[in-house]
């Protein structure tokens, strides 16, 4: 119930914004009449929480929309990706190798950046990948890249001192869930025959 615009307002604008519209959304309201409910569920929210909320009945709905997340295909239908492109079947294959490879010396520069310079500097190149995972239809592999570079920037954004910088444990877990979602690119890309 926010002025000029609500919660459902955001979502709308999300839905139609390309590179959120697929962001999964949980909404907290006291609003639990018919309409607001159904507006939510044309909205595609997620999962629905009336106020008032237990941290508990957030978190398991935060683990709900990750077990959802997980079972998603790592990238989206190939000719949808073409079309958009308006490349073909086989340069869309190329560019989307192309990209993986991209990542994956990126996740490995990360893996032996020593400080939090080095850091920064890959924060900086994650943007631009993430944009090429967008356009290129794995929007799992650019989520992944943001939490990386959350993780990364955090302190930096919110004007707090190194001390604030994330454990190499909070570094490592990202990086580990980025080699996870390549790991799914590929095998998308690439199935087993």
């Amino acid at each position: 119930m926010m002025p000029r615009a609500d919660g459902l307002d955001v979502v709308e604008r999300m839905r139609t914004t390309e590179w959120l519209k697929a962001t999964p959304v949980i909404l907290c309201s006291s609003a639990n009449d018919r309409p607001t409910v159904e507006r939510a569920v044309l909205l595609s929210v997620n999962h629905y929480i009336v106020k008032p909320y237990t941290k508990a009945i957030v978190l398991e709905k935060v683990h709900l929309v990750e077990r959802e997340l997980s079972t998603q295909d790592a990238l989206e239908d190939r000719t949808v990706i073409c079309e958009r492109l308006g490349v073909d079947a086989e340069t869309c294959r190329t560019l989307l190798d192309s990209l993986v490879a991209d990542v994956q010396e990126w996740l490995a520069n990360a893996r032996r950046a020593p400080g939090p310079t080095e850091l920064q500097k890959l924060a900086v190149r994650a943007n631009g990948l993430k944009g090429a995972c967008l356009s290129l239809g794995a929007p799992r592999l650019a989520h992944q890249l943001r939490e990386v570079e959350t993780v990364v920037t955090a302190p930096e954004k919110q004007g707090l001192p190194d001390s604030f910088a994330p454990t190499q444990s909070e570094l490592i877990e990202q990086l580990d869930a980025l080699d996870k979602e390549i790991g799914r690119v590929v095998e998308q890309l690439h199935p087993p025959a």
